[in-house]
Order: C-alpha cells, then structure tokens, then sequence
C-alpha cells in the first residue's frame, strides 16, 4: 500500500487542491481527486478504500506511540540517522536544513528557498 515513488507528487496535487485551488483536502471527494492525479485512478481508490481500516489504525497508533517514546511533543517530527550511524531528532519546518545536513544530503534549489 506504499507508494513511496509517488510520495512528491501525492504531496503536490494535496497542496494544490488545498492551497491553489481552495479545496477542503480532508473532504474524500477532494482528496481522493488529488490522488488519482498523483496517483492514477486504481492506486487512487485502493488507498481510499483502506482509509479508517483497522490495518491504517493500527499504523497510526503504532507510529504515535513510537513517536512519544522517542519524545516527539509536535509535528513535524524527524528521527534521522546518517551514513556514520549518529542518530538526531528534529522538531518543526523550519528544522529541516538541520535534518538535511545531519544526513549529509545536497540541498537543491527548490528547498534553498524554503530553507
């Protein structure tokens, strides 16, 4: 049920819809329009019809309760290991250069601009 190929440009047609085109994203019909974009009508549907299943609950549970023994108290929350095996955690948008550079990744132009 994983799509993480497709993760950036899920992502994207959300924001769209809500930003762009001032959708409610949290309505079905427009979120589930957002990821047949992304997605394409089939992977669309399939993610949809999982939505509130007690397999996504249990996710949602098992990674919150993850999240608050690794002392998460918002969100965005980062856990970042990087190729020296030295592992950080992050709070907030504004934190993501720190997790870029901790990883040891390039910043591209796209996110030069929101960093």
């Amino acid at each position: 049920m994983y799509y993480p190929a497709k993760l950036n440009t899920a992502i994207h047609e959300c924001y769209n819809k809500f930003w762009v085109e001032g959708q409610a994203i949290q309505d079905p019909k427009n979120f589930g329009a957002a990821l047949a974009k992304a997605l394409g009508e089939d992977v669309a549907r399939d993610v949809m019809s999982k939505l509130g299943s007690a397999e996504v609950k249990g996710k949602l549970l098992e990674n919150t309760s993850k999240a608050i023994e690794q002392g998460a108290f918002g969100l965005p929350w980062f856990v970042a290991t990087n190729a020296q095996g030295q592992t950080e955690k992050f709070w907030g948008f504004d934190h993501l250069g720190q997790v870029i550079e901790h990883l040891g990744l390039e910043r591209g132009n796209e996110l030069r601009a929101m960093l």
